[in-house]
């Protein structure tokens, strides 16, 4: 069973409204996957948090599709509120809010000093995730290259980027 992160830039991009440096190519790799998620192939699941706080990467998607309306990412989003409470597609991990974007999962690790803080949510999900189930879910990253700089501090904590987009 494979379970993936979805950091909200593959979304947008599967919605069409790509960056000038983001090819066709890549829209249809990011729509692709959102379309393999949806129909459950090969086991895919998407992992997101949960806690006290609600779900931050839920919420962020909802804030960034409102723009999008009628686009493959909201209906995506929609897809995911569905579904959200069927672990055949999503699987819910605990994480721990201890102010805006910071988590206690989050490492406490000189290397990530300036890793965004709006991104701490996806590497703690990914952490806690592999403390709970021993197993790593991989951060599906579309175009946000600059979390090639932390390439080698996320490795020390368990937590793996898949780019899937040049």
């Amino acid at each position: 069973m494979k379970r993936k992160i979805l950091d909200t830039n593959v979304i947008i991009n599967a919605s069409g409204n790509k960056s000038p440096q983001t090819k066709e190519a890549c829209v249809e790799i990011c729509l692709k996957l959102l379309f393999q998620f949806m129909a459950g192939y090969s086991g895919l699941k998407i992992v997101i948090d949960t806690g006290s706080h609600g779900s931050d990467i839920l919420e962020e998607y909802q804030k960034q599709f409102k723009y999008y309306e009628g686009t493959y990412g909201a209906i995506f989003i929609q897809w995911l509120l569905n579904n959200i409470m069927n672990d055949q597609y999503v699987i819910q991990i605990p994480i721990t809010r201890i102010d805006e974007d910071a988590y206690e999962e989050f490492p406490k690790d000189t290397e990530l000093k300036k890793f965004d803080p709006r991104d701490r949510k996806f590497i703690a999900v990914a952490i806690a995730h592999y403390q709970y189930e021993d197993q790593t879910a991989p951060i599906v990253q579309s175009a946000d290259m600059k979390w090639k700089d932390f390439m080698s501090a996320f490795a020390k904590h368990n937590v793996e980027i898949e780019f899937i987009c040049d």
